[in-house]
């Protein structure tokens, strides 16, 4: 089953240690009793788990309020970027936002329904650039812009009247254009922030940064302190939470192939050479263990186990270097001897295969390749290698071998071809007459 590369929806499933920051931001927004609406910013790069951190938050915010009855906030989780690039995200918002509240008594589809009345004032002018404002609505039409104002004053008095408070989640704000990133801001600070209602606004802080730069031509730093009143960072993953999680996923998974055997010291010097390097975070970890589970099973007990995972490496981390090597099997497998490149040519070509990759560094990458395909040594160290060896790289099921390298890019045997599982079954029985 392949590892789904979405948020954890509990603090059960939580193998990095975050339950205690989301616990803590949960008690932050619990304990806040001032009437004003405020902006809470969760900042985190792509994939650092600031969904999962907001599921756990609101987990223990429900827990804290079934132990509380006083303490019933509404939750409204709005996602802008499904809305993205449909001219009504303005209207969306309270739309949304209207339909939440009303299932919460009679205040809330009081308040629901002047939410509908207030968004119904977005419809016309939700296109128009540079964003959403009262004054844009005051342009169109002064009746439309004092009925706009009336409702809104409705409004704030009744939210203020109401004795729980509304927590709004917005995600995925740095997936938005550039435009939208500043009209999320605009409606959370200027056209929503009703009495008793917390925001929590999660983003990739660069990215949002130079979005409002690039729209605004001034600083974007500036306008996201102002915006946002109180600040959090996702804890940052630490190298060993990442090592630790990829090698117990590695080990359950190569354990599936009983009939054959991980080599500890081939695998040590490969991953402490340089392999680890690849991974530096909890999402490059999923990416790479869904690859090594696609095909895993059909070549499980034929390939080398160690060198599958360091090809499968090069798939996601560097697909460049992986389709050059696929294309070059001359290049890569066997000895060198009188039939291979000159050295110099063979150098030339490798590098040039090696150079190609965009996100790892060459020299690693050579290292690595080396210790995969001893010919390498051969062209760069001048560490010869005799014909001695090719039976058993072709034993062991190594990429190195001209036999086998063909198993590693097309997840099967060749047609006519012994499995290496075969023929261990039959020196099995060598010794049984039948």
């Amino acid at each position: 089953m392949f590892t789904p590369d979405r948020a954890i929806k509990t603090q059960r499933d939580d193998i990095l240690g975050r339950a205690p920051f989301a616990r803590f931001l949960a008690d932050a927004i619990i304990s806040y009793s001032d009437r004003e609406s405020i902006l809470i910013g969760l900042f985190g790069e792509w994939g650092s788990g600031k969904t999962s951190a907001i599921n756990m938050m609101l987990e223990h915010i429900r827990e804290v309020a079934q132990e509380k009855p006083e303490y019933n906030p509404r939750i409204i989780r709005f996602n802008p970027w499904a809305f993205s690039g449909q001219n009504n995200l303005t209207y969306q918002f309270f739309r949304q936002m209207a339909a939440v509240i009303a299932q919460d008594g009679n205040i809330g589809r009081e308040i629901s329904e002047k939410l509908a009345e207030y968004a119904s004032c977005f419809l016309v002018t939700d296109n128009t650039a540079g964003g959403i404002l009262p004054e844009n609505i005051q342009a169109g039409s002064s009746c439309v812009y004092h009925s706009f104002m009336h409702i809104r004053d409705e409004l704030d008095d009744i939210c203020a009247a109401d004795l729980n408070k509304t927590i709004v989640i917005i995600d995925d704000i740095d997936r938005l254009s550039n435009g939208e990133i500043l009209q999320v801001f605009q409606i959370v600070k200027v056209m929503a922030d009703f009495p008793n209602t917390i925001y929590v606004a999660s983003m990739d802080k660069n990215v949002v940064i130079k979005a409002l730069e690039k729209i605004r031509e001034s600083s974007g730093v500036e306008y996201l302190e102002k915006m946002v009143q109180v600040p959090f960072e996702i804890p940052l993953i630490s190298k060993e939470e990442v090592e630790n999680t990829l090698l117990s996923r590695i080990k359950e998974l190569v354990s599936q192939a009983t009939d054959n055997k991980l080599d500890e010291i081939y695998w040590g010097n490969l991953y402490h050479g340089g392999l680890k390097r690849f991974f530096r975070g909890i999402r490059d970890v999923t990416r790479y263990v869904n690859n090594l589970k696609f095909g895993f099973d059909m070549v499980k007990n034929e390939v080398n186990l160690v060198d599958f995972l360091a090809v499968t490496a090069l798939q996601v981390f560097a697909p460049e270097v992986y389709f050059g090597i696929r294309d070059n099997k001359n290049l890569f497998t066997g000895i060198f001897d009188t039939e291979s490149p000159s050295a110099q040519s063979g150098r030339e070509s490798i590098t040039e295969i090696i150079n190609r990759s965009r996100n790892v560094d060459p020299d690693l990458l050579q290292e690595l390749l080396k210790r995969m395909f001893p010919k390498l040594e051969t062209i760069f160290e001048e560490i010869g290698y005799d014909e001695e060896w090719l039976p058993r790289w072709r034993k062991e099921g190594r990429i190195c071998s001209r036999e086998m390298f063909d198993v590693y890019f097309r997840f099967s045997l060749g047609e006519g071809t012994i499995s290496r599982r075969r023929v261990r079954q039959v020196f099995s029985l060598a010794g049984d007459p039948k």
